[in-house]
């Protein structure tokens, strides 16, 4: 490992790789409204004692960029939160394009791969700052592409900018810094609000509030707590967080991704999401499944995963067994924010006889950064696409869901 900041020895310190991609967190107002803006490090970290320990101390650290080229990222050390987290050394990266997640897509996420896996040996973990609008896409696409962790990846963003006054970005951030350099994550994450999130689980659920996310049918994986005159503390609620062991910090630069994490290009545009509503199109639908090289359909069912099939819209579950039947994967997920599609209902039983998949309790992102991971695998076929959706990879479906599921297959047969 590098020689620390001050010349000190920073074996028996994490370095956290900090890339930023975009979103509100770095935003700026302008006359075009707000807009990503550079020089996050010097003008967000650098002056705020919480993310400098000592503002006369600067330096540089080469880097992996987005296109795998060398760069060099300005480097800190954070003091500790509390007196039992050390101090911690992160370098800052930014995006040579800064992105609106708006305009997020799956040549992005592909970028966001290349710069972890190309640092993966180099950092102990990594924070990546995105917008809101679709960060809980690209943190289960992370998640689905990276698969299990021995390194801590989090997600986070802000509803606010960093420039913007009472800004959730200086909390939302800070806890970030402090689990990835003192806890260790097993899975993709999200940190928002005071709350870490599983990626594939997570959801936005408000445009404005500061508790813009959350995971309706999972509980947190864990929670933060600040309180003036106490000091910050966590609490777990799930096995897949736990302390970091500072003695061996040195020795987990070396531990390397995995060797099966699957494709790192992902091609969203072969998948499309539709939202099933009263008096629906079957002229609509039929033109949908017909596009060419579509692979997947994320259908976005009432309740607990029907769709018309009376007054004459019987067609529709016609047109999409059809579908299936040429090699278009279908999922089935809910509209609903909490519970389940199930076959309990007459057209939620046919549509999975026809070969449609139950989503169970996915998420519309999960359902659908899953689709596109798993059609980007070139060895996959359609079947194969479609078992592989029915199983739980990165703890996007929960298992009582499953196990009820499995029941109601029983005894249907």
């Amino acid at each position: 490992m590098a020689q620390g900041l001050n010349g000190t020895d920073g074996n028996d310190e994490a370095h956290v790789l900090l890339i930023i991609t975009g979103g509100t967190i770095c935003m700026q107002d302008s006359p075009d409204g707000l807009v990503p803006t550079r020089d996050f490090a010097h003008n967000c970290l650098r002056p705020h004692p919480d993310f400098n320990e000592d503002s006369s101390v600067w330096e540089s650290t080469e880097v992996r960029d987005e296109h795998g080229g060398s760069a060099f990222a300005d480097t800190l050390r954070a003091p500790p939160r509390t007196p039992a987290l050390g101090s911690y050394k992160y370098s800052v990266f930014e995006f040579s394009d800064l992105i609106d997640s708006s305009s997020i897509d799956g040549s992005h996420w592909s970028l966001i791969m290349r710069c972890l896996t190309s640092n993966w040996d180099q950092f102990d973990a990594f924070v990546v700052l995105h917008g809101t609008d679709t960060l809980a896409y690209t943190a289960s696409a992370l998640a689905f592409m990276l698969g299990p962790l021995d390194k801590t990846v989090l997600v986070t963003g802000s509803q606010l900018s960093m420039y913007a006054p009472h800004s959730d970005a200086h909390d939302n951030l800070l806890d970030s810094m402090t689990i990835a350099a003192s806890y260790k994550v097993s899975e993709v994450s999200v940190v928002f609000h005071h709350h870490l999130y599983r990626a594939t689980r997570v959801t936005k659920v408000s445009a404005f509030s500061v508790a813009g996310f959350t995971t309706p049918n999972a509980k947190p994986l864990a929670s933060f707590q600040r309180h003036i005159g106490r000091p910050w503390s966590v609490f777990v609620h799930s096995d897949s967080i736990r302390p970091a062991d500072r003695s061996r910090i040195a020795h987990s630069k070396y531990a390397s991704i995995r060797s099966d994490s699957g494709p790192t290009k992902l091609d969203t545009s072969r998948v499309a999401v539709l939202k099933v509503y009263p008096g629906i199109s079957i002229g609509l639908i039929s033109s949908i499944v017909q596009i060419p090289n579509l692979g997947g359909l994320v259908l976005e069912t009432f309740g607990a995963g029907n769709i018309p099939l009376s007054n004459g819209s019987k067609g529709l579950l016609e047109i999409l067994a059809d579908a299936v039947e040429r090699g278009l994967v279908i999922v089935s997920v809910t509209q609903c924010l909490t519970g389940s599609v199930t076959t309990a209902y007459e057209s939620a039983r046919r549509m999975e006889r026809k070969g449609i998949v139950t989503g169970l309790d996915m998420t519309t992102e999960a359902a659908y950064t899953k689709l596109v991971y798993l059609l980007s695998r070139e060895s996959l076929g359609p079947q194969d696409v479609a078992n592989k959706m029915r199983e739980d990879l990165q703890g996007e479906l929960t298992a009582d869901f499953r196990e009820e599921q499995r029941m109601k297959d029983m005894i249907q047969e």
